[in-house]
């Protein structure tokens, strides 16, 4: 007897995933990134000067379902604070409600405009505090790119998650987090500072910049069947309890080396720390809970795994 998330993988085929795989690049493909980057230029010119736009998250990554929301992140070039900008954006959204229709509006914490253009038929979010996002997801389609078997694993994975007793406290981002590792400790990645181009204290998150694949002697995984039975078995055996993760460096570090938040009562479950800042727990959000249904799914995942053929 297994879960539905077992049953996932037990049904699982390559051709099925590739198929996924090719429809997830093909919204990227189709989304108007140069439509919407004119448009919001022409639009948010008048109320304060001009713009620079920059786009991030799963289309970006290559991984976005057709309905995915487009996140952009505004930088007004006069140099007016983020949270001028918001205000603004969102008087612009509200002066035109035939054309636009506001969604969602979060004036605390990450600044963020979810709106719906009627004349692109598209949902964009907008933010305008996201440097950190939009490194990240450059750096995550970089990864991607070097090795196309990263962008299979998280198809795969997050449609297995999604089935588990994981809630969404557990973001995709940790679980992207923990394929990146992985495979840089098998040299299918490299670590984050090698493939930054400047020192990182130097580096403005807006405009990162990589290193192409030609500079790195990277090993192939076998086949994907082999790669994804070697994941989870490698997360079985990772002692969260006395290390954590560091992607920046590609190393298991203990974890007295991580720099705890000062407003916590308990010790998280997880530690790693995020692409551009070692000293910061990106894994703070995962609770006990989803951590024990982290756990015990991918023991089962690995059970289960190790019984099937791949086709």
């Amino acid at each position: 007897m297994c879960s539905s998330a077992g049953l996932y993988l037990l049904n699982m085929r390559q051709f099925d995933l590739d198929k996924e795989c090719l429809l997830r690049e093909q919204v990227t493909k189709d989304t108007p990134f140069g439509k919407v980057e004119a448009y919001l230029i022409k639009q948010f010119s008048a109320f304060f000067g001009m713009i620079d736009v920059y786009f991030f998250g799963s289309r970006v990554t290559g991984v976005a379902q057709n309905d995915a929301d487009l996140d952009v992140c505004i930088k007004a070039r006069s140099g007016l604070e983020d949270m001028l900008v918001f205000s603004k954006a969102v008087d612009w959204a509200e002066a035109k409600p035939s054309e636009i229709q506001i969604e969602r509006k979060i004036p605390e914490g990450p600044l963020l405009l979810r709106v719906h253009i009627t004349t692109l038929n598209l949902t964009v979010d907008l933010t305008f505090d996201s440097g950190y996002s939009v490194a990240t997801s450059k750096l995550v389609s970089h990864y991607f790119d070097m090795q196309p078997f990263a962008r299979k694993m998280h198809v795969c994975l997050k449609d297995w998650k999604s089935l588990t007793n994981i809630s969404q406290r557990f973001h995709t981002h940790v679980l992207t987090r923990l394929i990146v590792f992985f495979m840089q400790q098998r040299n299918y990645l490299p670590a984050v500072e090698r493939v930054l181009v400047g020192p990182l204290d130097q580096i403005n998150l807006l405009n990162v910049e990589f290193y192409p694949n030609e500079n790195f002697t990277l090993s192939y995984p076998k086949d994907f069947f082999s790669l994804i039975k070697d994941f989870f078995a490698y997360w079985n055996q990772f002692d969260w309890s006395q290390n954590g993760i560091c992607v920046l460096n590609g190393m298991v570090k203990p974890r007295e080396w991580f720099r705890f938040h000062t407003d916590r009562t308990t010790e998280p479950s997880m530690m790693s720390s995020d692409y551009f800042n070692q000293a910061r727990n990106a894994s703070r959000g995962v609770d006990v809970g989803d951590f024990e249904s982290f756990r015990m799914a991918c023991q089962e995942a690995e059970r289960i795994l190790n019984q099937k053929d791949f086709i």
